[in-house]
């Protein structure tokens, strides 16, 4: 099945509304993926919410005012699709954090809007 109808299905399971699969490929075209190298050391100006154990992509849940992540164009609710080149598709919080912590030099974050 293509990949929208596999997400309607989800979300239908989770009772949030079904919309027509034409309307899901809209979003998906809209959002887009970018870039940020952000120079260390830390602190890197951002909060982390989500990871595989919570269920959730790895999202931006806060900024700090002036900080080096809103600097670099980042905003609250990106989802963080790899931190240093390492795909964060199936890390948990705490994977996600340790990587984040473990960057002492530039912090690459591979983001999707």
């Amino acid at each position: 099945a293509p990949r929208f109808l596999l997400v309607a299905q989800a979300l239908g399971k989770l009772g949030l509304p079904q919309l027509l699969p034409e309307v899901y490929f809209s979003l998906c075209i809209m959002s887009s993926s970018y870039s940020v190298s952000l120079a260390g050391p830390a602190p890197w100006g951002f909060r982390l919410q989500g990871g595989k154990d919570f269920c959730l992509p790895l999202t931006i849940s806060r900024l700090t005012e002036g900080g080096k992540a809103v600097k670099a164009g980042m905003n609250t609710g990106d989802i963080i699709l790899s931190i240093n080149g390492i795909s964060s598709e199936g890390m948990n919080h705490l994977e996600a954090q340790n990587k984040i912590k473990a960057c002492t030099g530039n912090l690459s974050l591979t983001l999707k809007r």
